[in-house]
């Protein structure tokens, strides 16, 4: 397997985290019932029991559309913007902090002069 870092998975707003490595599939650390085989590059082969499933997945970066074909069904393609995970647990946290409006913290001597009541006037932190 190619694959040993954790994916940030969202389709259809649905985000999941998904692991795959030799231990297997696991989908928000649950693991799941199936075998993947890299058929060719871009097409991957699910087998689960007796059934298979075929993912032929195309598209550049984490923006990808994934094809699914089953036998005796017509096939489905959905959009999924995959990433890497681990970004995703240190990004997420630090674009929901500097989205959040109202408090600044600084840190360092305030300037000479420097009260509380002045950076209440230009929309600061009074914590200086």
């Amino acid at each position: 397997m190619a694959v040993k870092r954790p994916l940030a998975v969202k389709i259809d707003g649905k985000e999941r985290i998904v692991d795959i490595d030799e231990g297997g599939v696991r989908v928000d650390g649950k693991p799941v019932d199936v075998t993947l085989t890299l058929a060719e590059p871009g097409v991957w082969i699910l087998r689960r029991e007796s059934e298979q499933t075929v993912a032929q997945v195309d598209g550049r970066g984490g923006k990808l559309a994934v094809e699914i074909r089953r036998p005796g069904r017509d096939a489905v393609v959905l959009a999924a913007d995959v990433s890497d995970a681990r970004r995703e647990s240190i990004a997420g946290p630090a674009r929901a902090a500097a989205g959040a409006a109202g408090r600044r913290t600084t840190s360092g001597p305030s300037p000479r002069g420097a009260r509380a009541s002045d950076a209440r006037v230009v929309g600061m932190s009074p914590d200086l």
